[in-house]
């Protein structure tokens, strides 16, 4: 205001670091469950031993690690650490089942977004309460479970490129925070596995092709302009909205085979369209507080995928925890 000709000021300081660690507390706790480590030099893998079987994608959605689950819909569920580690452990022994006597030419893993639950238990563009643990917490359970489900798939002797593929842009944490925990995991894989590929995928849809497939990733809702989700069920005006999507990839039905592989509402669901296949991937943790009461009940689960790089056909198995 402006008072006898002097300016008075009245300033409101808010911290949004709330919970989380400062600089010299993270390097700290970075070098606890990051330590120092040699270089580890994979065995190569003869990929055309038993056949060539062309990519094999691993699909996790909706991790929301630290997540307390929900008590407050007519679908309660519980989630704890513990639960998160079985699930990926029993993904991965699912994974060498399917596996089995084969190589492939590439193995992606591919992490489709909400991996932790939220910001000061909150989605990233607040007024959602999404119950859970620390910030803290949420970082150092993600960052301890993930680092060993990609070691154990490192060492699997699948393949000799390995890529990880990690969504940043969704609805419960958003890019910032994913890509502290990712870069985080980048950082000690790529020192101890530097053939390792990593790709942090700040769009929020972006492609990738294998052969005559072209993949569109995503997690299926942004962290801040759509005000709806991708739908669970292709209709008519999405089929159209990913046609136009792809033309301006370069790619239509008549020169590749289409996916676009999402997460976000917790379900696993498979349509064709006139742009190609729309696939919905589980979620780790199972049923939230949302999903139930806006979609019911929905088993927690994940996707192991194999592509032929010249064959429309995808040889694709849901993998349920519960």
């Amino acid at each position: 205001s402006h008072k006898n000709s002097t300016w008075t000021y009245s300033i409101l300081t808010v911290s949004q670091l709330k919970d989380f660690y400062n600089i010299e507390e993270l390097g700290k706790k970075l070098s606890q469950i990051l330590p120092k480590c040699t270089t580890m030099k994979l065995p190569k893998v003869d990929t055309k031993a038993n056949g060539n079987h062309g990519l094999l994608t691993l699909n996790l959605a909706d991790i929301h690690a630290g997540s307390l689950g929900n008590d407050k819909t007519p679908f309660p569920t519980m989630y704890t650490k513990q639960d998160m580690r079985y699930r990926l452990k029993m993904f991965i022994e699912k994974t060498m089942d399917f596996t089995k006597g084969k190589t492939y030419e590439e193995v992606w893993m591919i992490n489709l977004g909400d991996a932790l639950n939220g910001w000061d238990s909150q989605t990233t563009r607040k007024g959602h309460e999404v119950p859970s643990l620390s910030n803290k917490d949420q970082f150092d359970i993600f960052l301890e479970l993930m680092i060993e489900y990609y070691e154990t798939v490192i060492n699997s002797n699948l393949t000799n490129t390995y890529k990880i593929i990690n969504i940043l842009n969704d609805n419960h944490i958003g890019s910032s925070l994913n890509y502290i925990v990712m870069k985080a995991i980048e950082l000690y894989l790529s020192q101890k596995y530097p053939q390792v590929e990593f790709v942090q995928q700040w769009d929020f849809i972006k492609t990738y092709t294998f052969g005559k497939h072209m993949i569109a990733l995503t997690h299926g809702k942004d962290e801040k302009i759509m005000k709806f989700p991708m739908k669970m069920v292709l209709d008519e005006k999405l089929d159209s909205w990913l046609n136009q999507y792809f033309l301006h990839q370069g790619a239509t039905p008549l020169t590749h085979y289409l996916s676009l592989v999402k997460g976000d509402l917790h379900s696993k669901n498979e349509s064709y369209g006139k742009f190609g296949r729309y696939v919905n991937i589980p979620s780790v943790m199972g049923t939230s507080d949302y999903i139930a009461l806006n979609y019911g009940f929905s088993k927690a689960g994940a996707v192991i995928e194999e592509y032929n790089k010249t064959s429309p056909n995808i040889n694709s198995q849901t993998i349920w925890f519960q």
